[in-house]
């Protein structure tokens, strides 16, 4: 998400008060301080609430970011504030509840689960194939690995592995090795696998390498409407990299 035209305003609540108070912003995030505790970040773009010192909603003040973290920490949230524009607006228009939740920079997303402190399983990694008719995006666990027979099979197509440097065209405000669960945001044909469906809540790379979009399974299910679903990935061994 890029503040262009938009003064952001952010605000911190511990977790537990923000849930008792049903405080939320434009945008929900969530960080840990120095003693451990969990926050709500919320954000709003709103610019006349940039001058305020505490933010009060639904009786409950929230202190600005820089007054929990320090003002180092609020710059950099500030420019953490960057999830794919494609991705944000795809969330908007669904009307979903979902945060977005920052990580230490990793390169899998085996790595991504072990910094973010998640169940690999519950993360949904998306997997880039192709062939002559175009792309597909094929979305599993993390900790699965793809069947390319079970999808030759399903999708009457003998797709392969994507090139990644041919994909800065297709997902031009996404990092590569990034690529969010939702392709069909971009115009590209999506396959879910169905084991996605079984697990409490679902967390998926939001365009780049340090934030998940992390929502509850069914509002993941509406994100994921357009996406033909199956059976085409196994839980890969203990060890294995993803």
């Amino acid at each position: 998400m890029t503040a262009t035209s938009r003064s952001w305003v952010l605000a911190a609540v511990p977790r537990p008060q923000a849930a008792a108070h049903g405080a939320s912003g434009d945008m929900a995030f969530a960080d840990t301080d120095a003693t451990g505790t969990r926050w709500d970040l919320t954000v709003w773009a709103d610019t006349d609430r940039s001058k305020a010192q505490t933010i009060s909603q639904n009786g409950l003040a929230l202190l600005p970011i820089a007054t929990v973290f320090g003002g180092a920490r609020a710059d950099q949230w500030r420019s953490a504030m960057s999830i794919s524009s494609t991705v944000e607006a795809c969330l908007r228009k669904a009307g979903v509840t979902y945060e977005v939740v920052r990580h230490p920079h990793t390169f899998t997303s085996a790595q991504a689960a072990e910094a973010a402190h998640i169940p690999g399983d519950r993360l949904a990694k998306t997997i880039m194939l192709e062939d002559e008719q175009g792309y597909v995006g094929a979305v599993v666990p993390s900790t699965h690995h793809l069947r390319l027979s079970k999808l030759w099979s399903q999708t009457g197509r003998h797709l392969v592995l994507a090139k990644e440097s041919e994909l800065r065209n297709v997902f031009p405000d996404c990092e590569i090795g990034a690529i969010p669960a939702v392709c069909s945001a971009y115009g590209v044909q999506t396959l879910m696998d169905e084991s996605l469906t079984t697990v409490p809540d679902v967390y998926f790379e939001a365009g780049d390498h340090e934030e998940l979009v992390h929502l509850g399974t069914d509002q993941f299910m509406r994100l994921m409407e357009q996406a033909e679903k199956g059976h085409f990935s196994h839980r890969s061994s203990a060890g294995e990299q993803h």
